[in-house]
């Protein structure tokens, strides 16, 4: 029977492949934010309406058509917005499937022109699907990096058990507290003390028989 690694091992390894989606995680976000600024018309967004590269105030008609409220319409955004219907009894609007947003920025769509064709929308929306994917293994490495942790606070020494704070005292503490059964109440919990005796217990009730 083939036996596992060490605990250590296993764990080292569940850390790195959690670090390393992580990691391709954040490059993803980086890449599809880098390809859809590349988009003509997000250039177009944050360069106004000119095409010599001198800024000139938008027109009304092109902040429509540019931007939807604060976001850019990029060919993605167009894309993402669309509607569809499959046809049949039903015949209900629904969103593009993801195969099909990826024809539509391919160029393959029934539209004369290829109005949404742009191979860095396209690039943006095949870094969201590699996404997808890799957020299943990010969500897989975390989850084994906390098993692992929970099996390493399983091995971890039990704490030794520790003894009465009172003075000089050596006992066992009682659950959840401080002291041992002796020393649970203030009275008594200096251990130089010395014993009570017959004489001293019968004193002590004089006494307090006197003050009252």
């Amino acid at each position: 029977m083939k036996t596992k690694p060490p605990l250590a091992e296993r764990a080292l390894a569940a850390i790195a492949r959690y670090e390393r989606a992580a990691g391709e995680l954040g490059a993803i976000k980086k890449g599809i934010v880098a390809e859809l600024e590349k988009c003509p018309i997000t250039i177009e967004a944050y360069q106004g309406s000119s095409i010599d590269g001198v800024y000139r105030q938008q027109s009304q008609a092109d902040i429509d058509r540019l931007w939807d409220g604060s976001r850019i319409r990029h060919h993605l955004h167009q894309v993402l917005k669309m509607r569809t219907t499959d046809g049949g009894d039903y015949d209900i609007e629904r969103g593009l499937h993801d195969y099909e947003v990826k024809d539509e920025l391919r160029g393959l769509s029934f539209e004369a022109g290829d109005p949404y064709k742009c191979e860095h929308c396209l690039a943006a929306w095949l870094l969201i699907e590699r996404r997808k994917l890799v957020r299943q293994e990010f969500g897989r490495a975390k989850r084994l990096v906390r098993a692992l942790g929970k099996l390493a606070i399983q091995a971890e020494p039990a704490e030794p058990e520790r003894s009465c704070a009172a003075k000089d005292c050596q006992l066992p503490r009682v659950d959840g507290t401080m002291f041992c059964r002796d020393h649970q109440s203030v009275k008594g919990r200096t251990r130089n003390a010395a014993p009570l005796t017959a004489e001293g217990l019968s004193f002590m009730m004089q006494q307090d028989g006197y003050q009252q």
